[in-house]
């Protein structure tokens, strides 16, 4: 990609012919700092800017398929009208996207034929709304676009997909085992060798068994466009060469089990499908009021951990809910909705609609464990997708860095030569409690240059879900001067059962800047070095092991640039220390020497 620049508030973006299709980061590099990452997505196809005079219900834009069309909301209630020309017997397939594109608006699509009446309308509970318009006849239609809660204005942007070209939209199973080949199904739109097989709600699907070659690289990102809450499993973009669309994949750890579709016995009757332990299972909810039952042996006192992701994978509207049975049918417990741990910290909700607990065996014995989606009689089809899983508890951890104090979406960024903090929040999955320490990544055997970037050896405490991190810019030759971007690679480390664990920090970075915040996870840990600062202050402390009662010596060192000086006296403090710490505060005068 290339940019250039037009004016203080516009820039023209270039796409070479080899850049991938799909969605990246965008981010702006300023004299005050990094901006914070917006989703800018690559298309093969001509795209149309929306223009108000051009699109009021008395003067519809005429657009020609395929294209998309990029719009905006600019008013309350604002209403944008496009027309095509389709012919009969000739599908349309419509996406509109939003949320995943960092706006905050959910649009709702309408058909309307030439004579005014609403031939088909998007249902209100999708965010993301996909439809396939089969136009009655040969003629000209109008696609109209509308916000569900009329929301206007900044983050009210939209993008409309208008083709009748091959487009991927579904795979199941969703999850496979990494570094594994694997079979799988890909659902789409006019696909290529694809099969018609009847799919209630969505009978123009064509499906098509391939075998996908061994993932073993999730995307930085996690495959998708991910808030905090569905941050923790890893994931993959598929595409297919030739084909619009992409599907996410989630890579795990070992064989994944796929749901059968209404398993029955010798009679002919409904049964459970047996799992053994531990299972992972890919299911998904593909009718209305559709619901999974799975069957496990258990001993006595076993203590298992059964969750579902259905909403942490990021299928919209989906409330999973598991409930136990023994052999003869007794509910003996059913999980609630996985709720936020105590402490965590505000912008990085970790609650979910997914439920999931540890679960303790009464006896000897089979039990079944059914999962459904509270949402099911009104929502279903190819792209509710949900992995079960079901074992003895795995103590695990995943660590994120986001912006320091952030409160509105804000990059990172650090003076060239200086210094800059960052946040890092741990998630703790399967009650694991140890210290995790983080740390630079080891530079690549094939880099001899010094990094741009790098990181102080930071840990978070037994049970600790966040810490403060620090980076420090290096200047190198020509690339001094700051007004740059790099990238800051950093490794989590711990003991789980006696086994050192070692794992990449993600990114992540607010969005919108509601309340309650809200993050998601980014594709890099990406920060813009500045021009350098007149003052710089350096802290050198004593590696040595903190014992209650003990103190910690440091040392302060203040550089000044050439004709600068402190005008005001400051002083020093202290951050990230446990509450009963006494933390004495540094004087710095103005007039102080270079070291204290």
């Amino acid at each position: 990609l290339h940019a250039n620049k037009v004016n203080d508030t516009t820039f023209e973006i270039t796409a070479d012919e080899s850049a991938p299709a799909g969605p990246c980061e965008l981010r702006v590099l300023t004299a005050g700092g990094l901006s914070a990452p917006r989703r800018f997505v690559i298309t093969p196809l001509p795209q149309v800017i929306e223009s108000k005079a051009e699109t009021a219900a008395e003067n519809p834009l005429p657009v020609t398929i395929p294209c998309v069309i990029v719009g905006q909301f600019e008013s309350a209630a604002d209403v944008d009208d496009f027309t095509v020309e389709a012919k009969a017997g000739e599908p349309i397939l419509l996406i509109a996207e939003a949320l995943s594109l960092d706006e905050s608006i959910v649009p709702i699509l309408t058909i309307l034929g030439a004579d005014g009446r609403e031939l088909q309308h998007s249902p209100g509970h999708r965010q993301e709304p996909v439809r396939v318009f089969n136009p009655p006849s040969d003629g000209r239609f109008t696609i109209r676009v509308q916000e569900r809660a009329y929301n206007k204005g900044t983050g009210s942007g939209y993008r409309l997909t208008v083709s009748s070209q091959p487009r991927l939209l579904s795979v199941f199973p969703s999850f496979v085992e990494r570094g594994k080949e694997a079979q799988v199904t890909l659902l789409g739109f006019q696909l290529p060798g694809g099969v018609a097989t009847p799919i209630p709600g969505a009978p123009w699907i064509l499906q098509k068994r391939v075998t996908l070659p061994a993932l073993t690289t999730p995307d930085s990102d996690g495959g998708a466009w991910l808030t905090s809450s569905k941050s923790t499993l890893e994931g993959v973009r598929y595409r297919v060469d030739g084909i619009d669309g992409s599907v996410r994949i989630g890579l795990l750890p070992r064989l994944v089990i796929t749901e059968e579709e209404h398993p029955t016995d010798a009679n002919g009757k409904a049964t459970a499908q047996k799992l053994p332990l531990p299972a992972l299972v890919a299911g998904r909810f593909l009718t209305q009021n559709d619901f999974d039952r799975y069957r496990i042996t258990a001993k006595k006192d076993q203590v298992l951990t059964i969750e579902a992701f259905g909403d942490r994978w990021g299928a919209e509207m989906m409330d999973t809910e598991i409930s136990i049975h023994d052999s003869k049918g007794k509910l003996l417990k059913t999980f609630s909705d996985i709720a936020d741990p105590k402490g965590q910290p505000a912008g990085f909700s970790l609650a979910s609609l997914d439920a999931g607990d540890h679960w303790k065996a009464p006896a000897d014995g089979d039990y079944d464990i059914v999962v459904r989606d509270l949402f099911a009689g009104s929502v279903y089809g190819i792209d509710r997708s949900y992995l079960l899983s079901v074992g003895p508890v795995q103590p695990d951890f995943e660590v994120f860095a986001v912006p320091h104090n952030a409160k509105t979406p804000v990059g990172m960024s650090v003076p060239s030569n200086g210094h800059a903090l960052f946040d890092l929040v741990a998630v703790r999955r399967g009650s694991f409690t140890g210290p995790i320490r983080i740390g630079p990544q080891p530079a690549s055997n094939k880099t001899t240059e010094a990094p741009l970037l790098t990181s102080a050896e930071v840990w978070i405490a037994e049970n600790g879900l966040s810490g403060i991190g620090s980076m420090t810019s290096h200047p190198h030759d020509d690339r001094s001067t700051g007004n740059d971007i790099a990238e800051l690679k950093l490794l989590a480390e711990s003991q789980i059962s006696g086994k050192q664990v070692t794992k990449e920090v993600h990114a992540a970075t607010i969005i919108g800047g509601g309340n309650p915040l809200v993050s998601r996870r980014t594709d890099r840990l990406v920060v813009g070095r500045l021009a350098p600062e007149p003052i710089r202050v350096d802290v050198a402390a004593e590696t040595v092991a903190i014992q209650p009662g003990s103190w910690l010596r440091a040392e302060v060192t203040v550089t000044t640039a050439p004709q600068a000086s402190l005008n005001n006296d400051a002083k020093l403090t202290w951050t990230g220390w446990p509450a009963k710490s006494k933390l004495d505060a540094v004087a710095l005068p103005k007039d102080a020497p270079t070291t204290l």
